[in-house]
């Protein structure tokens, strides 16, 4: 994990303070911002673009799969301590990716189809798939500064998160829904939703959307959020 102390946190903010334009990169949708919480910017190249200051996404894998399993579907993720190690406990639908200095393997299967070796972190699920002739897992590596929002956006297919450090407020016209390190969370396909880190901790979380690949993984959003996450 990046630590950031003293001059460098208030250089980092303002940074983020400057986004206020709403923009759709690498599909990463990015809607519509009040006033209360300055406007995320999450793209392909995001912790590298933006440099010393540590905020962003980084893309970890886009994972072709020609079809899932018939039965209720989860992403496992593991955590071990070399690449090798990950690569040799890969079964079925798998890939192993590098975020936040550590290696993981992620699994898509049945609830009981988590990885015997390695450390096992979390079973995030069920995860809700359209229908499709074949889809893409788009994996992503995030660093989020306290206050920030996504703005309201939507994918089309489901998307579930690992949180790592800090936490998370997610709302969608279902309502708010909080989660803190060591949780998981999942959203449904084609539901508008606004993220938003709560503070006061700097977010950082492993995500990941499953879509039909022939579409694009994100897009914004006309829906408005009622503020349920703070204002």
């Amino acid at each position: 994990m990046c630590s950031f102390r003293g001059a460098r946190v208030f250089i980092a903010i303002a940074v983020i303070l400057q986004l206020a334009t709403a923009s759709v990169a690498g599909g990463q949708a990015t809607g519509q911002h009040g006033d209360e919480h300055p406007a995320f910017d999450c793209t392909d190249d995001g912790l590298t673009r933006q440099g010393s200051t540590g905020f962003g996404c980084q893309l970890l894998a886009k994972y072709d799969v020609p079809a899932f399993p018939d039965a209720p579907l989860f992403w496992h993720v593991t955590n071990f301590p070399t690449r090798d190690a990950a690569e040799s406990a890969k079964r079925q639908i798998a890939f192993v990716v590098d975020a936040a200095s550590r290696i993981w393997l992620y699994t898509f299967g049945p609830k009981d189809a988590a990885p015997k070796l390695g450390r096992a972190i979390a079973s995030v699920g069920p995860l809700q798939l359209p229908s499709a002739k074949s889809y893409e897992v788009v994996a992503y590596f995030v660093v989020m500064p306290a206050g920030a929002s996504t703005g309201a956006h939507t994918h089309p297919g489901p998307e579930a998160w690992y949180v790592l450090a800090g936490a998370q407020c997610l709302e969608t016209p279902a309502g708010v829904m909080h989660r803190a390190a060591g949780e998981s969370m999942v959203a449904p396909p084609n539901t508008p939703m606004d993220l938003i880190n709560p503070g006061p901790a700097i977010r950082r979380a492993l995500f990941i959307v499953i879509h039909d690949a022939s579409r694009p993984w994100g897009s914004s959003s006309d829906w408005k959020p009622s503020g349920g996450c703070g204002r």
